[in-house]
């Protein structure tokens, strides 16, 4: 049984491709929580297994050479006093010290070199926090914190390599970070809005190690960095620009955000549109629209759920194509929408209202017009 006191310490220049035993998925989830800080009590916390289960995991990457297990710090004690009897029939010192131990050297926790702090320090959404009901808090503050930042960040940073970082270790940290957001690491859990976070992390590793690991592909990318160096000279010439060259702002991490978040879930929606998942598609871009008031995706999804039965999903399209017509007072688009959802569930009078509030904006819009005159018929 390991010591719930030892502060495991992570092994540096490790052959990923010569391990002594080849870890799991989840014997790298907490292999990324290994720094030489926390002890093995608190990896079993956040492991969210049987502590068994953690126990095998830590002795496996001790067996692998990628962490090892320094000698816990004995804790200065006074010594009872046995009597004479003790000690050669003389009375033993009242209090003597143990023997300590040399502290195991620590090593410094360099995998957030360059970034913007630390997931420690990071002010997370508390909407976000009560999200994904199978991640720990530590997990959720992570992956917060490097989605907030990905803009922020070069893609050496992002794996956490040197700039001088040989192929080995670029690809032994893209091996230990992507296993760590992989999708089939979360298959069947409840991520809630943390989902898209997950993947914009996922997907922004992989395209660092596809830049970084291709000769060519870096070079470019190094061009890249070498104009926006933050070298202290840079740092000092940006921080009293030009009055005829003044940069442009930068958008807020919030907004950053925001938009990659958007963007994730519009391309889920996109593939469940393709897969016609219809009711999966128009749930993905309602949670778009939360983030990003776009009238075009909320018609997207309203134009997929009236597709479906149900009176829930026909409530659903009414509500969206209703939310796109507020963003848009002027486009008659959604009022048509909105009459063509209740006509085709027999509600003739609410189409009708809508279709006149849509014949205002355009009082020539002839198909509006027929459509008019024939509900007047039948009501």
């Amino acid at each position: 049984m390991l010591d719930d006191n030892v502060q495991p310490i992570p092994v540096a220049d490790v052959d990923y491709k010569n391990l002594k035993v080849q870890p799991t998925p989840e014997d790298y989830f907490l292999l990324s929580r290994v720094n030489g800080k926390v002890t093995i009590a608190e990896i079993c916390q956040i492991s969210g297994q049987p502590r068994d289960t953690t126990h095998a995991s830590l002795k496996r990457l001790v067996e692998a050479g990628l962490i090892r297990m320094p000698s816990p710090e004995p804790v200065a004690a006074s010594a009872p006093n046995f009597g004479a009897e003790a000690v050669g029939g003389e009375a033993a010192p009242e209090s003597v010290a143990a023997p300590v131990a040399p502290a195991a050297p620590v090593v410094a926790d360099t995998r957030w070199d360059g970034w913007p702090g630390e997931p420690e320090t990071h002010s997370m959404e508390p909407g976000l926090l009560a999200q994904g009901v199978d991640l720990d808090d530590a997990f959720k503050t992570e992956v917060s914190f490097m989605a907030a930042h990905l803009s922020s960040v070069s893609f050496y940073e992002l794996l956490g390599v040197a700039r001088d970082a040989g192929r080995k270790d670029i690809k032994g940290a893209y091996f230990k970070t992507s296993k760590r957001f992989h999708p089939d690491r979360f298959y069947g859990k409840d991520l809630g809005d943390i989902q898209p976070l997950v993947e914009s992390v996922f997907h922004a590793v992989n395209k660092a190690y596809q830049t970084l690991s291709h000769k060519g592909k870096r070079e470019e990318y190094d061009g890249t960095l070498s104009t926006t160096s933050s070298s202290p000279s840079s740092e000092t010439n940006s921080a009293q620009p030009s009055s005829s060259s003044q940069a442009a702002p930068r958008p807020a991490p919030t907004d950053r955000k925001r938009e990659m978040a958007f963007g994730v879930l519009l391309r889920q929606g996109e593939k469940h549109e393709e897969a016609r998942e219809f009711a999966e598609a128009a749930a993905s871009y309602k949670k778009a629209f939360g983030i990003k008031h776009d009238a075009a995706v909320a018609m997207r999804g309203a134009n997929l759920l009236r597709r479906l039965d149900g009176e829930d999903f026909v409530s659903e399209a009414v509500l969206m194509a209703k939310a796109a017509a507020q963003q848009h007072p002027a486009d008659i688009k959604p009022l048509v929408l909105i009459g063509d959802i209740y006509e085709e569930n027999e509600d003739y009078a609410d189409s009708l209202r809508y279709y006149e509030k849509a014949q205002e904006l355009e009082p020539d819009n002839q198909s509006v017009r027929k459509r008019i005159e024939f509900l007047k018929k039948l009501i």
